[in-house]
């Protein structure tokens, strides 16, 4: 019998900040293969927690970028700072 795993709230927000992160990768992905243009918004079009993150994207991640030692440079198209 499998032990229930007790989640934190930090836990909570980075799995939800990983789920909205690979939702993202995976959708550039797909468009990438039909050689269609990069829709960052179109994740949020199909996300079943929309309404919950209110498609801010870079709000849901932030626990994740915080982890991050690669930087987004949200301010330039610069390459991201590693």
């Amino acid at each position: 019998m499998k032990k229930a795993i007790e989640e934190t709230p930090v836990d909570g927000l980075i799995v939800k900040a990983a789920n909205c992160a690979v939702l993202h990768i995976d959708t550039l992905r797909r468009l990438a293969l039909k050689e269609e243009a990069a829709d960052f918004a179109e994740p949020c079009r199909i996300c079943k927690r929309s309404e919950e993150c209110r498609c801010d994207w870079g709000g849901t991640l932030q626990p994740i970028l915080d982890l991050a030692t690669v930087k987004i440079r949200m301010d330039s198209e610069d390459e991201p700072i590693q």
